[in-house]
């Protein structure tokens, strides 16, 4: 089978094939070619390409490689769902078209418009501006577009909903929700001064890549608790009550379906015009800026602009919730600051762990890629049990540790046939192996196949020798299809680490925009 890898660009040769679609920039299948300084003016920060294993390229003319990666990627599509994303981006695109206070879709036939450019980003609205804010709500997010989204995600529940769910420890089998991973290649969007010269795409990507992780985990989670015959909740939730729902129910499928639509609306208040310009233009921010400082307030108060949006009879208060609580960590920090001591609902505590882990590996804000088991390692160190006090704001950890356990039970951090790198742990310069996954036997840690051993500079023939790290074993196959497994303490001494996206270190992690500790104590 073909290797699949993620590259930053300046590691792309201009013969790699694409295995995804860069929006219609480039579509899946095409070599990179030239592309390469166009990709990079989009803000790209790296790229998914294919290419034939050496085997292949023994067996194969050019032609017939052409056809077979050509088939692969087809195949790959229907596995990734293609279908399902682009339908929702299509619609999703009209959701992020730029907007400002100023446009016509905020006036109101005969009537005077008093709105001013920022005016959404401030936390109120005048009363006699409230009017035209809904008039270009409605025109900005239109209902039935909205309703058709709604009928997308719908046949997509209904789907798995006939699939039994994945427990802890577990194999991946047939009729069972299975591992999902999700990856797109995220177009920024171009400016000339002010001027906005391209849309892009990444705030749409981003959007449907989070919601379908977060419908796809929380149909694994209510399976699960059907099954344990948990109580059924009827609350719809309302963000402004402060009593805690704390227990552990089932869900109608509508009230999850409500929260997918939160999920694939919380980038729409990133599209209003002030804000979305310095998202698409300097990749990072210094807090010692005032200039930069200001920008970091005005991405800040783009939840703000979302919960002027809305604030809409035809959206529910769960969708709502999701798109616009979604920085409010129980630890204290985040963005918006509550100023009070409020409880987050379970929605939101799973979104929260989906959203930052799509931001550290394929992020939109910032340009810094981190690899992704040292994400997912920094998210179980910074998770606890999630204790809500209605008297005080108790002190805890960034993320619900039982939810951050089973957002690990349904993910797939790497592709399937994916190149990745292992290195001795804490010795990073150079790796020991290169290999590829093949399976997930039981956790979100792959079962890789090793194709090369850098440290002895020796080959494997694809599909002879593997090594699942969790369990210190290497299994070996011999010339008669024979498995020998050997138990090896050393394996257990290896990490995944993704040094080909120039990866980040996430002991300095710090999240400059929407994590900064807020003063709750003075408050309290």
């Amino acid at each position: 089978m073909p290797i699949i890898e993620r590259k930053t660009l300046d590691r792309v040769n201009t013969e790699d094939v694409l295995y995804l679609d860069a929006g219609n920039l480039m579509k899946a299948g095409q070599k990179v070619g030239e592309k390469i300084s166009s990709l990079a003016k989009y803000n790209v920060s790296h790229i998914t390409v294919i290419a034939p294993t050496r085997e292949e390229r023994a067996a194969l003319n050019d032609d017939k490689l052409k056809e077979h990666i050509s088939n692969y990627i087809e195949i790959g599509k229907r596995k990734s769902h293609d279908d399902l994303r682009f339908n929702l981006k299509n619609t999703l695109l009209n959701f992020h078209e730029l907007y400002s206070e100023k446009d016509r879709i905020f006036s109101i036939p005969g009537k005077r418009s008093y709105l001013e450019t920022g005016d959404l980003l401030s936390a109120k609205i005048e009363s006699l501006n409230y009017n035209h804010v809904q008039a270009g709500s409605f025109r900005l997010i239109d209902k039935y577009k909205l309703k058709y989204i709604g009928e997308i995600i719908t046949k997509y529940q209904s789907f798995y909903d006939k699939l039994k769910p994945i427990e802890k420890g577990e194999k991946e089998s047939k009729g069972a929700v299975n591992r999902i991973h999700m990856n797109s290649i995220r177009l920024n969007s171009m400016y000339d001064d002010s001027k906005l010269a391209s849309l892009g795409d990444s705030l749409v990507n981003q959007s449907i890549d989070i919601a379908l992780l977060f419908l796809h985990t929380f149909i694994n989670i209510n399976k699960k608790r059907i099954i344990e015959g948990r109580p059924l909740s009827e609350s719809r939730w309302d963000p402004s009550q402060k009593k805690s729902n704390q227990g552990i129910y089932q869900y109608k499928p509508e009230l999850i379906f409500e929260a997918v639509i939160g999920a694939l609306l919380h980038n729409v208040g990133e599209a209003h015009s002030l804000v979305h310009q310095i998202i698409s233009g300097k990749p990072y921010f210094s807090d010692q800026s005032k200039n930069d400082q200001m920008k970091i307030k005005q991405i800040q108060k783009s939840t703000n602009v979302l919960k002027h949006l809305l604030d809409r009879d035809d959206i529910s208060s769960i969708t709502r919730m999701i798109a616009v609580m979604q920085k409010d960590y129980p630890d204290g920090t985040g963005y918006p600051s509550p100023n009070e001591n409020r409880y987050l609902f379970e929605f939101v505590r799973l979104f929260q762990i989906i959203e930052f882990y799509d931001h550290m590996t394929n992020p939109v804000l910032s340009k810094t890629v981190f690899s992704r088991m040292d994400v997912i390692n920094y998210i179980k160190e910074n998770s606890g049990v999630y204790n809500y006090s209605g008297d005080k704001f108790v002190p805890q950890k960034k993320f619900d540790s039982m939810l951050v356990d089973e957002f690990l039970d349904i993910l797939a951090p790497y592709e399937i046939n994916e190149k990745v790198y292992l290195y001795e742990k804490k010795k990073r310069n150079h790796p020991m192996y290169v290999g590829k996954v093949v399976s997930y036997p039981d956790s979100y840690f792959p079962m890789v196949a090793i194709l090369k051993d850098e440290k002895n500079n020796r080959a494997y023939r694809d599909g002879t020798v593997f090594m699942h790290i969790p369990s210190s074993t290497l299994f070996i196959k011999s010339k008669d299809g024979k498995i020998e497994k050997k138990k090896n303490t050393w394996i257990s001494n290896l990490e995944i680490f993704d040094k080909n996206l120039n990866a980040g270190d996430i002991l300095e992690y710090r999240d400059m925009i929407f994590g900064s500790e807020r003063p709750l104590s003075k408050h309290l």
